[in-house]
């Protein structure tokens, strides 16, 4: 058993075979590349731990993840790309993992935070949780490798209606489309679901057979996230220059209350818009 200790950022919880790491910066689980790095450094541990068949990724607070916080202007171009390059080698990374994954979604995945959770093999999620991907009212093009991978979940035209229209989903209808595979009713049933999921996936399949399945079921998938997210850096860089993203950005940005019920902006960079 690999000796993967809880931080202050990710909380790592044993149950059985099955490993719950919850991201823990609440209220909005905002990442950073520190974050992320953790994140993925200890999906990898556990890659190599014969204890752990399934992990189940979580959250902590209101959200269940908002993107990467930049604050309410846009980057110098040469910073932005440095910094996305580094996050997005980091997404590839994610989408490599060699077992399985199930996302426990009981609140906002807004922008680069429905990444995550497409990274997962199973999304579980409830009545009020919320997937959002409104890059494009922000003037902005999406990232993670979302515009290559949420079209192999949910479908080109369902992917295009997100991406496009940049509309907010809430969980019935992510379920509908197959961007959740199980809906609950509450945010207090999604992680016990998930962890049911994931025993049983853990338990009542042979181990081997699944990583060998899943392997060849993702295989060549961080390389497609890799060139996907290349083109959308450069893409999100050029845009974040021009006016459209400059007043986007503002306009979020102005509406946004510490710890209140406004928008709050995150990296891709959507707001987290008020779930009362």
């Amino acid at each position: 058993m690999a000796d993967i200790q809880s931080s202050e950022d990710l909380r790592v919880e044993r149950q059985g075979y099955v490993v719950v790491l919850e991201m823990n910066r609440p209220p909005h689980n905002f990442f950073t590349p520190e974050s992320v790095s953790h994140l993925v450094e200890t999906l990898e541990k556990l890659d190599d731990d014969p204890s752990c068949r399934v992990t189940v990724l979580a959250a902590s607070g209101k959200s269940f993840c908002a993107g990467e916080e930049f604050g309410g202007k846009p980057l110098p171009p040469a910073e932005f790309i440095a910094g996305g390059r580094r996050m997005y080698e980091l997404a590839a990374r994610m989408f490599e993992i060699r077992k399985p994954m199930i996302a426990a979604v009981h609140g906002a995945a807004v922008g680069g935070g429905v990444g995550p959770t497409l990274a997962c093999d199973f999304r579980i999620t409830c009545e009020s949780a919320t997937f959002s991907t409104n890059f494009t009212r922000l003037g902005l093009h999406s990232g993670f490798g979302i515009s290559a991978i949420l079209p192999r979940v949910v479908g080109e035209q369902n992917a295009a209606t997100m991406l496009l229209f940049g509309r907010r989903l809430k969980g019935p209808e992510a379920f509908k489309i197959g961007l959740a595979d199980q809906l609950v009713k509450t945010p207090e049933e999604v992680r016990p679901a998930a962890v049911a999921m994931a025993t049983e996936l853990a338990t009542w399949s042979a181990p081997l057979a699944v990583l060998d399945t899943r392997t060849t079921l993702r295989r060549g998938l961080g390389d497609v996230v890799r060139a996907s997210a290349d083109r959308e850096l450069l893409c999100q860089a050029a845009l974040m220059a021009t006016a459209d993203a400059t007043e986007g950005i503002r306009a979020y940005a102005g509406k946004t209350r510490v710890g209140g019920d406004g928008l709050v902006i995150g990296l891709g960079c959507a707001g987290v818009e008020s779930q009362r």
